[in-house]
């Protein structure tokens, strides 16, 4: 091999001098030098201090020796070698096996070069990636097992979904019982009787009240929950708000309140339309409800396009909520208030609903200025 198969007009460095340079210098990029038809001529430093292999263990074999059987098989290393030759370059990632047998994993880069008389060379730069190889491996296996967890996760939720719906289904029916027996027992007393439980019996009537309500609120989010995508459709804002509107329009007369509507930014939505009823009817009820004491009720409603989101906001001048208790709004059976009547479901729903979407819901609140609520609800079929 002549010792000058470097020599170019601005490089002249012959071979010793060159592989001086790489022992010294390089401890990590490994390089092989062979004839064109394969055959190892020598390593540098860092082949041999990352393979395992002694100067001399591979000069005069075949490249083929550090592949792994199956890719001797598929005939990779001539394959390599060929399209080096042919294009001057060629790239593979493949298994290279070290000298204790292990493999390891490597990107390796082949060149063709000629020396001064015009005799092809390779030179096979390879670059350990095993590490790499090993996380990606490691996190392809996590990313399975996450999905399996998901998977498992998802069906439990669905399990007790249906759990929840089917209990407060049932507790319908002895709920029922309990107070048509309270209505007969009251039936058959005295007037006597009467009197001197009146106070408990309406203490009994309120509990038995709230019992219902809080039943049938679970029983709804659960049969949200359970329920396909068949349920998503075009939904219009305005048609369902005066949906909500005749149903709340005792509350909204009652309490003199002021309701300003713009739904021409994003008069449509892509949602289920009992869900989004359901979130209208529970923000407009509790911007009513917990209005604030010396002023009438001025609410805002509106929506809009951002990003991939229509945003469905509603803005009252009531009670607000202190920065610590905003996200508790949002926990089941939680009350910031106690003054009016309520579940604290109603709001755990909303979010349920919202986020099972895809969305998230944001508040803004000060107390005795005012909340405002906004729902993002992606879109895209």
């Amino acid at each position: 091999m002549d010792d000058t198969i470097f020599h170019q007009d601005h490089l002249n460095i012959d071979t010793n001098q060159f592989f001086k340079f790489i022992n010294e210098n390089s401890q990590t990029t490994c390089i092989l030098i062979m004839d064109a038809q394969g055959v190892i001529l020598d390593s540098n430093l860092g082949f041999q201090k990352n393979f395992g292999y002694a100067p001399n263990d591979l000069r005069g074999k075949h490249l083929k020796e550090t592949f792994l059987e199956k890719d001797r098989l598929k005939k990779l290393p001539e394959i390599e070698l060929e399209e080096a030759l042919l294009k001057g370059h060629a790239s593979d990632n493949n298994y290279l096996l070290h000298k204790d047998g292990s493999k390891i994993f490597v990107h390796g880069e082949s060149i063709s070069v000629k020396d001064n008389q015009q005799n092809s060379y390779i030179i096979k730069i390879l670059y350990d990636i095993n590490q790499q190889k090993l996380l990606e491996k490691h996190l392809k296996e996590s990313q399975q097992i996450l999905l399996e967890k998901l998977d498992e996760l998802q069906r439990l939720n669905e399990e007790l979904d249906t759990f929840v719906y089917a209990a407060s289904h049932d507790l319908k029916a002895p709920i029922s019982n309990i107070e048509a027996l309270i209505q007969t027992l009251q039936e058959d007393l005295s007037e006597e009787s009467k009197k001197a439980t009146e106070d408990i019996m309406g203490m009994v009537d309120i509990s038995l009240q709230k019992l219902r309500n809080t039943v049938i609120e679970l029983a709804s989010t659960a049969k949200a929950k359970i329920k396909t995508k068949a349920d998503y459709g075009k939904s219009n804002f305005q048609k369902i708000f005066d949906e909500v509107k005749i149903s709340l329009l005792k509350q909204i007369q009652e309490s003199h309140a002021t309701l300003n509507v713009d739904f021409s930014k994003a008069p449509d939505i892509y949602y289920s339309g009992k869900n989004l009823r359901s979130i209208i009817f529970n923000l407009l009820s509790n911007a009513i409800k917990y209005r604030h004491p010396q002023r009438n009720p001025n609410i805002n409603i509106s929506s809009e396009k951002e990003g991939d989101y229509i945003v469905l906001k509603i803005s009252d001048n009531g009670l607000g909520i202190k920065k610590e208790d905003q996200e508790k709004v949002f926990e089941i059976y939680s009350r910031i208030y106690t003054h009016v009547e309520g579940s604290g479901v109603g709001m755990a729903i909303v979010a349920k609903m919202v986020r099972s979407a895809g969305g998230k819901i944001e508040i803004d609140s000060r107390i005795d200025k005012g909340t405002e609520f906004r729902v993002y609800i992606p879109q895209g079929k």
